[in-house]
């Protein structure tokens, strides 16, 4: 099972408005705007480090309800695209 982690993305480089947020990636000095998921996937991996399960049910507690599936579907794709962004990584 694979945790996840951040990488580039640090909380000193963040600025959240809303359900929006700007990081900074240290690693590769570049600036991303992040939507909602992506926010709020970010902010509970600089908390801890979780699996993709149980990150989703973290987050199905402070987002609008839907399907678990729906949820974990979401959830990966969410932290794939901040993998590709350089600010997480998976480790196995």
């Amino acid at each position: 099972m694979q945790t996840w982690k951040c990488l580039g993305a640090r909380p000193d480089l963040i600025r959240v408005w809303n359900d929006r947020a700007v990081a900074f990636n240290a690693l590769s000095g570049e600036t991303h705007v992040l939507g909602g998921l992506a926010t709020a996937t970010l902010l509970a991996l600089f908390e801890r480090p979780s699996t993709t399960r149980a990150l989703a049910r973290r987050l199905a507690s402070d987002l609008p309800p839907g399907p678990v599936e729906d949820w974990d579907h979401g959830v990966e794709t969410t932290l794939r695209e901040l993998e590709t962004l350089g600010l997480i990584e998976g480790e196995s």
